[in-house]
Formats: C-alpha cells, structure tokens, sequence
C-alpha cells in the first residue's frame, strides 16, 4: 500500500473527491479565527522587511525623476486709471478675471517660447533617468526672414576647446559659438557656462507651438476672490526652468498689460493727428487770403453780431462732422474684418452706451484673433465668441443708427438759424459780407483745429499715466521651491510598507487559511464538545508513548487533563468502558494519542487494553518497534489464535502493565473481518478482563472500518490537527453525529505548534508553556524536580 498520507480535503489531493458528500450543513459557519497575537508576532520580519523597503526607497530616490514645483505670488492693483472710453464718456472696465486667464493663454506662452528658447533641449541620456542642460549647454538654429526652424536632432562629444557632433550620417568636428551646417541646416552651439564631461549630448528641437501649449497646460493659476493677489505655479524637472518661466511669465504679462490699455489711445491720437496735418495747411492758407483782402480793399465791416451768431452754429456743425466721421469709422471697424484697430477712434462720441460696447468689442475681437491662431473654427469655443461678437454688433448697429439720425435732425436745425443769420448779413454791402465769409470760414477752421488739439493731449496724458500694477510679493526661488517626489515621504511611504508587508501576509494566512489552527475556531465549526488541546511533540517518531518520562512534559499533562475531562462522558456504572479513537483522513496523530492515553489510565492502576484496529496501516506496533511478524488482531478475527495469545503486555512504570493487541498481518478484507462473528467473542473476553479498552481505528473519513466498530464505543474521540485538518473535514464530523454514527462523541485538537508563520514562538500556546506548565518541571528552590512516574 501507499505510504504516504494524503489528506483527501486539501486541494489538487488525489483523494479529493468524496461521492455522496455536500460541503457545509446545518448550523456551519465560516470560522475564521483572527489572532492578534499571532499577527503580532511577525515584528521581527517587520524590522527586517521596513529596513529593506528603506534601502529600495532610497535606490528609487537615486534612479528617479525629481519634479520642482516652483511658485511665485503676485498683486495686481486694479487702479482707477483713465482710458481712452473714460475720457469721453466716463465708463471704464477691466475685469480682473481676463487677466487671470491671460497667464495660462497659449499666445502669451509662445512669446514664452521665443524668449526662453525652450524648443531648442540638451539632454545627457542616462541608463535609468536623463539629466537636462538647461542653461548649461545653449544651442539653436540660425533662420533668416524669421522662418520656422526645421526639426533635427545631434549628438555633441566635448573636446574641450571643440566638439565632435553626429547627426545620421552628418558627422565632423565644429567650435563652440561659431555655426556649422548640419543637413543644410546653420546650428550654433554656445560654449557651456561650465565644464562638461565627454558624455554624448543629445540635442532636438521641437515644434514651438507644440511646446507652448505644453507649457500652458503646466502653468497653475488660483486665486482669492476677495483680493487682487495671483498665486502662480510651474512644475519641471529641472528647477532653474521652472523659476524662468515664471519670472518671464509675470514679465510678459506686465508687457501685454501695458500694450493693450495703451493701443485706444495710440488709435485716438494716430487719427487726430490725421485730421490736424490737412487742417493746419487749410488754416495758414484762410489767414494769408484774408489778409490779402483787407489790405487790397480797406475793409473794417461792423457786421460782427450776425457773424457771432453764425460763428456759434457753424462750432456745432464742426462737431457734427467729427461725430459723423467717428460714427462712420465704428460702422468700417465692426462690419469690416480688415479694418484694423489703428483706424478706430471714440472722439466726439458723447453717447454713454456705445463706448462700453465697443470696448468689450474690441477685447472680445483680440481674443477672436488669439483663438483662430491656435484652434479649429469648429471648436466651440471660438464659435462662442463669433456669436457674442455678432450680438455686440447689432446693439451697436442700433446705437449707431440713433447716432446719425440725431445728427440729422440737428444739422437741419442749425441750417435754418444760419439762414435766417445770412438774410441780415445780405443787407451789409458786398464787399464787407466777402470779409465777413472769410473770417467765418477762418473760426471754424480754428475751432475744429483747437478741439482736436485739446483730444489730442488728453489722449497723451492718458496714455502716458498707463500702470500695470503688478507687484511681486514671493519670488520664485529654488530654496522654497517643492521638491517631488520628496525624500522623506517616499522613504516614509516605502518603511511603511515595508513593516505592514509582515502583517499583511500574517492576516491574510489567517483570513484565508482553510485549515484550523486553534481551539476556538475548530468549536465555532461544530456543536460537538472540544475535550482536549494536546501540543505538538518532538520524539513522535522515536518515542510511541511520552507520558510518565521523568520530566512531567506539557503533553503529558494535556493527557492527564484530557482522561479527566473523558470521565464526564463515560457511563460511570459500566464495569468496561470502550473509548474508540479515530479522525477523518490518516495522519492526524490517533495512533500515537491512543497509545498514550492507554498509558496513562494504566498509570492510574486500571486494567486497560489498546486494541489496533487500524488494520491496513498498523502505526502502532511499528512505532513500539516489535516484530512485525506477531500474530494479532486480523489472524484473531478469523479464529486462528484466541485473545490470550495475540495480547502483547506492555511494561512500563506504571503499577500494572497494559495489554497491546496488535493488528497482526493485513488481511484483504478489513470490512469482512470486523464485521464478522468472532468480534463478538472479543468483545466478551474485553468485557471480562479490562476496565477500560482503547481502540485505534482507521480514519472514518476514507474507510468505514471505524463506524462498524464504532457500536462497541461508548465515547467516540475525533482526532483534528493544528494546521492539517481542514474547515471542510468539521463539516463531515458534523454529518457523522447528524446521522448517529457513534451514540457519544467528543473532539480532540491535536499537534497545536506554539510557532508563528515564520518558525517564531507566538500566542497563546507558548505562553502557556512558558508561564503555566513549567511549575510541573522546576521546584521552588530552582531546581530539577523528578516526575513521580
């Protein structure tokens, strides 16, 4: 037969499969048993597992790449500064919210580009991370006419006062700063600002506007609604970038500021300036012919109070046409996509609408021409300010239409007092009218003249009282800049780890271990009594019987103890009482417990016998070392020998020998023999000799040798074993008494290690020999005590 044990419950056995048998059954329960103490009792490989977690976080920190988030944090004053609109109407507005979106626009981050040279990267390729020349090796590509710089990538080997470059199949030496050709391509390489070594450089450019919108998307803008302050934020591996792009970025943006508020005044003071040049000729050209007519003709004319009249009405028409013109200028500008901002101009317009109007126009456009730079004209985005500005337009399409007729009507008003001026004036003499026309047309040539003038420098003086308002009040620093991943987290972050690795396992083993590894869990499987708990014994194999030895041992009192609690459960008027022992699946230690607990009601001075029943695999006579060849209980069984001559006294120290029946040869027919005619006289025999009778039988669960015997028992023990008998085995005992196999049973949780998962002494078990049982093995004076047996 087969040696080896098999535990037909544990997974990819091949005894595995039971027919007939369902898993689980009345009153089951999981029966996870979650110690503490045994999960604790890793600490040592959670020492051993955070140091080593340690030593792969600082080689993770050493390989890595390192971000730095650099920050800078800015004021920008919204001053009540005066603005082309404000002038003429008094209305102003500048949203703080468009300034904030302005930093993170892509427009703006090309210009970022441009000054900073980012297309153009050196890099230093490592086995596990690059290093970035960034400011230490500068190189570009020389363009003429401004023209997009083509892609190309080289790599540089330092020679010191030269280089050795390679680019496909380009190669040759070049000098720092001078140009070279590579692929028809004019590159300039600067000299590093420091030295470096001879390892090869790799050097690309990217496409500008790509860059740019990578670093747009990287910038972080946030601020407080209750206040003007910006916080700005950059993140880079390499941390000298991060601090440029920020101290550019908030140089730019002072630049933008200021251009935008002063580009009104630059149109307004470009169109008077227009206007003044043509004017000034038709003045010096009014003044020489008047003059010439006073000289030639002597002429001193008193008409001067209809001229005074007309002189009033002709400064309004003055103003009706700068209107008009104005009028007519906004009209071009908003219906005509080529009318550029230079030939826009608000002077004259009184109106306290349409100048706001205009305004956000004017914005609304500029960011119009900033999206149609970057983005689809699909994109919903820009389809959103095409609408907005299509909606402008018909308001001020509306605004402009009262415009002109207002000025209509007051034209045709004017006239009519001018004429009924002129039919006075008919009645002074011709020539003294001719001068009276002339000094006319002079005042109001000198009229619009000085109105102009006069909008002119208050333009200027707007344009030059411009101030952004922007003040830094945290410069970006590479002392205050946040470093990522930081040391000490990730070491932190990877000691942590490394201690609840240990704990992790321990807790897992305990949740999804099937097996039953302690006392409590095996009584929340079964309502069947738990009777005994016997610990795990060095000399099993050496040693068939280990109670009585000189040394009272933990096991041997976990015997004793187990014999007392078995008095509870035997009928107490039966002159013999037959304790049969048993398990579901071999290996679980019935054969060594029951030569053990036959000793040790022989030491008691009871008449016991211990009959080996397990007759395919007979443990017990081999573990006693005797003749294999001893006739026993199968030549018994089929009436060759009586009882008398198969009993096997066993001599030990206890007051009366106890008799040993072995199991003799292996018969062919276990099944037939036990339930054959002569175990009845056996049975005689037993009762007429013995007070108690121990009998070793097969395990229940492979054969069923152990329920025929079983009629016989009046206590019936299940062995189960720490860490070997499975959740799914209490399930099978469960059914045994459901199905009254045995009239009483009582289980037995044998082999219980008092070590942890990783060979450790941890729990309960090891604190009980410890502390408990050493007063069996040491007297109070500290020394040796010997055992009574």
């Amino acid at each position: 037969m087969n040696n080896t044990d098999n535990n037909i419950w544990e997974p990819n056995s091949p005894s595995s499969y039971i027919p007939g048998y369902v898993q689980g059954g009345a009153g089951a329960n999981s029966g996870v048993d979650v110690n503490i103490r045994r999960i604790v009792a890793v600490w040592p490989f959670m020492i051993l597992f955070a140091l080593i977690a340690y030593a792969i976080g600082n080689l993770y920190l050493r390989y890595t790449t390192v971000n730095y988030t650099a920050s800078t944090s800015i004021s920008i004053e919204q001053k009540d500064e005066m603005s082309i609109s404000k002038i003429f109407t008094g209305n102003a507005r500048d949203p703080f919210n468009d300034k904030l979106a302005f930093f993170k626009s892509p427009s703006l981050a090309l210009k970022l580009v441009d000054s900073l040279n980012l297309q153009y990267n050196a890099i230093a390729q490592g086995r596990f991370k690059d290093k970035n020349f960034y400011k230490i090796l500068n190189w570009k590509i020389i363009t003429d006419n401004n023209e997009d710089a083509p892609l190309i990538n080289f790599t540089i080997i330092n020679k010191n006062n030269t280089f050795h470059y390679i680019s496909g199949a380009f190669e040759g030496d070049a000098k720092w700063g001078i140009p070279f050709t590579i692929n028809k391509v004019k590159v300039v390489v600067e000299k590093p600002e420091s030295s470096i070594s001879q390892t090869p450089i790799l050097c690309f450019n990217k496409n500008k506007l790509d860059v740019a919108f990578y670093v747009s998307s990287k910038i972080v803008v946030n601020s407080n609604q209750e206040s003007n302050i910006v916080n700005i934020k950059y993140t880079d591996n390499v941390a000298q970038l991060s601090i440029d792009i920020l101290n550019k970025l908030v140089s730019l943006f002072d630049q933008e500021m200021k251009r935008d508020k002063s580009l009104a005044f630059s149109q307004a003071i470009a169109f008077i300036d227009t206007r003044l040049g043509p004017l000034r000729e038709e003045l010096d050209s009014i003044e020489n012919s008047l003059a010439a007519l006073k000289a030639s003709r002597s002429l001193t004319g008193d008409g001067s109070y209809y001229i005074g009249q007309i002189r009033s009405f002709d400064q309004e028409f003055t103003r009706l046409d700068i209107l008009e013109t104005t009028i007519n200028s906004i009209h071009d500008y908003i219906n005509n996509p080529k009318t550029t901002d230079p030939n826009l101009s608000f002077v004259g317009i009184e109106n306290s609408g349409l100048p706001g109007l205009l305004s956000q126009f004017q914005n609304m456009r500029m960011e119009r021409d900033r999206l149609s730079l970057t983005v689809q004209s699909t994109n919903p985005t820009l389809k959103l300010v095409n609408k907005n500005l299509s909606d402008l337009r018909g308001s001020m399409e509306v605004q402009l239409s009262r415009l002109k007729e207002n000025i209509k009507i007051a034209r045709t008003e004017y006239q009519q007092k001018i004429d009924i001026a002129n039919g006075y004036l008919k009645k002074v003499p011709f020539e003294e009218r001719e001068l009276l026309d002339k000094t006319r047309f002079q005042n109001i040539k000198e009229a619009l003249y000085l109105s102009l003038l006069q909008k002119r420098e208050e333009a200027a003086i707007a344009k030059a009282s411009i101030t952004v308002g922007t003040k830094i009040l945290t410069p970006p620093l590479r002392s205050t800049a946040n470093i990522s991943p930081t040391k000490k987290v990730i070491l932190s972050i990877f000691f942590f780890i490394g201690l609840i690795i240990p704990v992790v396992f321990a807790l897992l083993k305990e949740v999804l271990n099937k097996k039953i590894i302690s006392k409590k869990q095996l009584q929340g499987l079964t309502t069947i009594p738990v009777i005994g708990e016997l610990e795990q014994t060095e000399n099993t194999k050496s040693d068939a019987i280990v109670i009585g030895s000189n040394k009272r041992s933990m096991f041997g009192e976990q015997i004793r103890t187990l014999r007392t609690n078995m008095t509870f459960y035997l009928p107490q008027n039966n002159t013999t009482n037959y304790i049969m022992v048993t398990s579901s699946v071999s290996g679980e230690g019935k054969s060594f417990l029951s030569s053990n607990i036959a000793k040790s009601y022989a030491i008691q001075g009871k008449k016991v016998a211990l009959l080996e029943f397990d007759l395919r695999r007979p443990k017990i006579t081999k573990a006693l070392k005797l003749p294999e060849n001893l006739p026993g209980l199968s030549a018994l069984l089929i009436g060759k020998y009586s009882p008398e001559e198969i009993k096997y006294p066993l001599e030990t120290e206890a007051p009366i020998p106890f008799d040993f029946y072995p199991a003799g040869y292996v018969p062919p027919n276990p099944q037939e023999l036990v339930s054959g005619n002569y175990m009845d006289l056996f049975k005689a025999y037993l009762d007429a000799n013995y007070e108690i009778v121990i009998i070793d039988t097969p395990p229940l669960g492979i054969v069923a040798d152990a329920q025929i015997i079983g009629k016989w028992a009046d206590l019936a023990l299940i062995v189960t074993r720490f860490n070997q008998t499975v959740r799914d085995q209490i399930q099978e005992i469960n059914e045994w008494k459901e199905k009254g196999y045995f009239k009483n049973m009582a289980l037995i949780f044998n082999g219980v290690k008092n070590k942890g998962y990783f060979g450790y002494k941890y729990g309960y078990y090891y604190y009980k020999r410890k502390y408990g049982y050493g007063y069996y093995s040491y007297g109070t004076e500290g020394k040796k005590r010997r055992s009574v047996y």
